[in-house]
């Protein structure tokens, strides 16, 4: 075998390694987001408990949850460097303006998540493609 077909031989096997571990590193993440999370807060803003705003990602790429005030649905993927969530479909029940607010700058961070991640404390950030957190949020109570 020439030096050549050798080189592109290592350049192929470490580009196929390479994708493998970036499928592995967003499967593991897909796992991470999994169940049920209360968001504790939004644009660095605590999010009052009575709110009961919630994230739910499932096993089959859906998400879904509550506004402050509505319901919504929707599906999520999860690649080697992006979260994806939506379109989500809401319903559109009216509320008292404190949580219409809650809900609506909930419903613009779902729409600008790029990245998820879930920390050493079990505490799920979700970020902007700049890194900006946009929802923290902790699992939800059984």
């Amino acid at each position: 075998m020439s030096v050549r077909s050798r080189f592109i031989t290592a350049v192929l096997s470490a580009g196929v390694l390479a994708t493998t571990l970036m499928a592995a590193a967003a499967q593991h993440e897909a796992a991470a987001l999994r169940g049920e999370w209360s968001v504790t807060q939004m644009a660095g803003t605590a999010v009052a408990n009575d709110a009961g705003v919630t994230i739910r990602f499932d096993d089959a790429g859906g998400v879904s949850g509550r506004g402050a005030c509505n319901r919504y649905t929707g599906g999520y993927e999860v690649t080697s460097d992006r979260l994806t969530i939506g379109p989500l479909a809401m319903t559109r029940m009216a509320c008292a303006g404190d949580l219409m607010a809650i809900e609506t700058t909930f419903a613009e961070a779902m729409d600008n998540v790029a990245h998820g991640v879930v920390d050493d404390a079990g505490m799920l950030t979700l970020s902007d493609a700049e890194g900006r957190a946009l929802i923290v949020a902790e699992p939800a109570a059984d």
